[in-house]
């Protein structure tokens, strides 16, 4: 009987294992899609700064920032082959790399354009989401040393403050994305149901993105009031 419920337990592992593999693969192709969608306009129709703030802020976001969080959902089989420290540095290495690019970015325009950019519900978005992601950088660097400052507050204290202020960051500038979409800019290239669709994709697999870091994110809270 014993043996018969192992098995069970076990192919139910392995189908979870599988179907949640399969999810993080639908994700990336999600996201691949997002990329293309947002980069191939600015290069087909190329204006050498404004082009280039829309480059490198959707690829700060997607695929970077989404790749640093999609490591915690712990699903990867790559990433079970290194150890947890090695981990911690390559998502410092991405959250870095992203949040230069869409930093790059947003000096692109702003010193570029006549129009108070960050006044429009896109600009004030990414400007929040640059901050909070800024923060959250350094916030991390204390988080990778958090042994050596146990003294002055918890290590899972300063690891979940870094996890919700990178989550935060990282949604806000999903949504500024999301705006992006229905600039004036855009929907003077774009049709109206290939926004609709990129809108949809992008929340989708955002939502999955975030699973690992939220998961992360409740165990910290249970392991802070316990």
């Amino acid at each position: 009987m014993a043996d018969d419920q192992n098995d069970q337990i076990d192919k139910y592992t392995i189908a979870m294992t599988v179907i949640r593999f399969l999810l993080n693969l639908l994700a990336r192709a999600g996201l691949a899609g997002v990329v293309t969608y947002s980069i191939w306009l600015p290069i087909e129709h190329y204006h050498y700064w404004f082009s280039w703030h829309v480059i490198l802020s959707t690829l700060g976001y997607v695929p970077i920032m989404a790749e640093s969080i999609l490591l915690f959902t712990g699903d990867d089989g790559w990433i079970k082959l290194v150890s947890t420290r090695t981990k911690y540095i390559v998502h410092g290495v991405l959250i870095t790399l992203g949040t230069v690019c869409f930093t790059a970015g947003n000096i692109v325009i702003s010193a570029n354009t006549k129009t108070d950019h960050f006044s429009t519900a896109h600009g004030l978005t990414g400007l929040i989401s640059m901050i909070l992601c800024l923060l959250s950088l350094l916030i991390g660097l204390a988080t990778y040393y958090s042994t050596k400052l146990r003294n002055m507050i918890k290590p899972v204290k300063l690891k979940f403050i870094h996890n919700l202020v990178g989550i935060l960051g990282y949604i806000i500038g999903i949504v500024s994305l999301c705006y992006a979409f229905y600039t004036r800019w855009w929907i003077f290239y774009t049709e109206e149901k290939s926004r609709l669709a990129a809108v949809i994709v992008t929340i989708i697999t955002t939502l999955w993105t975030l699973n690992g870091s939220i998961s992360s994110g409740y165990n910290q809270i249970k392991s802070i009031f316990t």
